[in-house]
């Protein structure tokens, strides 16, 4: 999985086309959007989205696999009616496609968690032989 670098540019960076009912129709696009917006013919101006790439952790699955979770990308719909335009991150921590949609700050307090976390099993693994 591939990541967004830090900082990432959220203003828009180039006119692209999408397909909304077969038209061709020129939006704004971010500078950290890696959606092919001709990938799809749409059915309204309000599913054009904005999306990262997706990143994720690979972990052991017991059974000799491995399956990703924390699963995060930023998303934005700019052309909503109703609800939230910005970007939010979306995070889908099992990797069951049930996904929570954060704002910075939100998700900021949730990196908190994961740190402290993550400090605790480190803990974990120095007390073994």
């Amino acid at each position: 999985m591939s990541s967004v670098a830090t900082g990432a540019d959220l203003s828009p960076r180039e006119s692209v086309t999408a397909l909304v009912r077969g038209v061709p129709v020129q939006v704004a696009c971010t500078a950290w959007c890696a959606t092919d917006h001709t990938a799809n013919n749409l059915v309204g101006i309000e599913d054009v989205t904005h999306e990262t790439k997706d990143i994720a952790v690979s972990t052991p699955d017991g059974l000799g696999g491995t399956e990703d979770v924390m699963i995060a990308r930023l998303s934005q719909y700019p052309f909503l009616r109703h609800g939230e335009t910005g970007p939010v991150l979306v995070l889908d921590s099992t990797g069951s496609g049930e996904c929570a949609e954060l704002t910075k700050t939100e998700a900021r307090a949730h990196l908190d968690q994961y740190r402290a976390h993550l400090d605790a099993i480190e803990a974990l693994v120095d007390l073994l032989p």
